[in-house]
């Protein structure tokens, strides 16, 4: 049939218009094509194989266009009645489908050899011809067609032929390593690495970690490349905030001592930091837990801190979030050792241990927390000092998501169980976005 078309000259663009059946009789599909001159040629094709319905709108779309590639035709305007499929190729609609994905693939390879292709959905009653076409194909009897051959597709246009199709780009990993030793040459480009690096430091959900600490903290997030912990290193190194306020040590460390915590959520360390630089509200104090299990680190600023502020913290940020703990461990503050708290703890039974006035740092941990906090905040306040409540959440979620040097893991994965989705996910996916995508 192809062969007694004339080839002819372009000054305009044919026109395509394509439909596909799937009924209980079969599947079929229907082509009407259109040359620039006017001259009209149909198909009706018979596909002998199930398929869906939208399969079978691909299946006559993919049947048109290679029509049309083979009558050298170089501008095409498409019309089809499938609102999936149209909305697929133009980018509007995702193909999830894994099927779907590879009829996509297989039309847009097709429309790439067109000088120029406009595809569109049209109603059913504008695609009449292609539709009855369609009908014919899948069996169903039209008196008025009947001197209209059909074509027969044997196989579908995705299924894998019998053949091998060589990859001249096959991905070689050992060649990511040697480039990285003799050219320092890698597949991931500079430009993430330093927006991985910005947002785990001092992004939305960065605390100015020190160099080995952000480089842990990226490799849990999925993230790597061979020099990270270098890289990592001489980031905080040029990091502005954290030069100016990195800790000062005066004394030597000490070895660490076991502490017995059989559950999370046991045990809290308590304490007050302040007087901070007032914020709205007149707020000039920090009331910090900690729990000994997982590190994580609960806070609330406050104007004042009496007993009516502890008991009231204690329940709705302890109790009704993470259950009623055993012991809370806190100094000698009038507001932890009240009436009103004593009587609160007793009634729940919460055993409240506090420090010995001759060694008050027995409650280390809370001591730790509390210059962890002051010290985050400085570093991402820069001047502006009043600001340190609004900086607080941030901080705070920083902390959770940083793997302390003492568990190897990060608070929130010892709550939940995994690794927290950062912001960053969302613009550099790992491997566990790629995989439910």
């Amino acid at each position: 049939m192809c062969d007694e078309i004339v080839m002819i000259s372009e000054n305009k663009p044919w026109k395509l218009y394509v439909d596909g059946s799937s009924n209980i009789r079969g599947c079929g599909l229907g082509i009407v094509l259109k040359s620039s001159q006017g001259g009209n040629i149909v198909y009706s094709i018979r596909c002998e194989f199930k398929a869906t319905n939208n399969e079978a709108e691909y299946e006559s779309l993919i049947a048109g266009l290679d029509i049309a590639l083979r009558l050298g035709a170089k501008q095409l305007h498409v019309r089809s009645n499938s609102l999936l499929v149209v909305n697929q190729v133009n980018g509007d609609f995702q193909a999830k489908d894994s099927k779907m994905t590879s009829y996509l693939k297989a039309v847009k390879d097709r429309i790439a050899r067109f000088e120029y292709l406009l595809i569109e959905q049209i109603p059913r009653d504008l695609n009449m011809q292609a539709d009855a076409l369609a009908n014919l194909g899948s069996a169903f009897h039209d008196p008025s067609m009947e001197n209209i051959p059909i074509l027969h597709l044997t196989t579908p246009t995705i299924e894998a032929k019998n053949e091998v199709q060589m990859n001249e780009e096959i991905y070689n990993w050992s060649l990511d390593v040697r480039n990285c030793l003799k050219h320092d040459r890698r597949r991931q480009d500079g430009g993430s690495k330093n927006k991985i690096l910005q947002e785990l430091h001092n992004g939305e959900c960065g605390n100015h970690a020190g160099g080995r600490s952000l480089a842990n903290r990226i490799s849990r997030q999925g993230y790597y490349w061979p020099t990270l912990r270098e890289n990592a290193i001489t980031y905080v190194q040029r990091c502005d905030a954290c030069q100016k306020h990195s800790g000062m040590v005066h004394r030597p460390s000490e070895p660490l001592h076991s502490v017995l915590v059989p559950w999370p959520f046991m045990r809290w360390g308590m304490d007050i930091v302040g007087k901070l630089p007032p914020a709205p509200g007149q707020k000039v104090y920090l009331l910090v837990l900690t729990d000994y299990f997982s590190m994580w680190i609960e806070a609330g600023a406050f104007s004042q801190v009496r007993d009516k502020e502890v008991v009231s913290f204690i329940q709705n940020n302890i109790i009704y979030r993470f259950g009623v703990p055993a012991e809370i461990m806190c100094d000698n503050g009038s507001q932890f050792i009240s009436d009103k708290t004593r009587t609160f703890c007793e009634k729940r039974g919460i055993k409240l241990i506090t420090s010995t006035a001759r060694y008050p740092q027995s409650n280390g941990l809370a001591e730790s927390s509390n210059k962890v906090i002051i010290n985050s905040i400085r570093k991402r306040l820069k001047g502006a000092k009043g600001k340190w409540v609004e900086e607080l959440p941030s901080v705070l979620w920083a902390n959770r998501t940083t793997p302390r040097a003492s568990t190897g893991q990060t608070p929130y994965s010892l709550v939940y169980g995994c690794e927290a989705v950062l912001p960053i996910e969302a613009r550099i996916p790992v491997a566990r976005n790629r995989t439910y995508d």
